[in-house]
């Protein structure tokens, strides 16, 4: 048996959009993008953060 999770994913650079590819197949993914790309779908902060199970930060240290 395996379990699904709500993992939220802050940031869509290449660390978040490597951890999006790995668990987009088993997990149900929401993304936030403080720089939104055009062809991607990206959830608010307000919406995300009380769904997820997990949130994984996937923001640079030094911005």
């Amino acid at each position: 048996m395996t379990t699904s999770f709500n993992v939220l994913i802050l940031g869509h650079g290449e660390m978040g959009q490597a951890m999006e590819f790995l668990l987009k197949d088993h997990h149900s993914l929401a993304i936030w993008e403080k720089f939104p790309h055009i062809d991607h779908s990206y959830t608010s902060l307000d919406e995300g953060i009380p769904r997820a199970d997990i949130v994984l930060f996937c923001l640079p240290v030094n911005p």
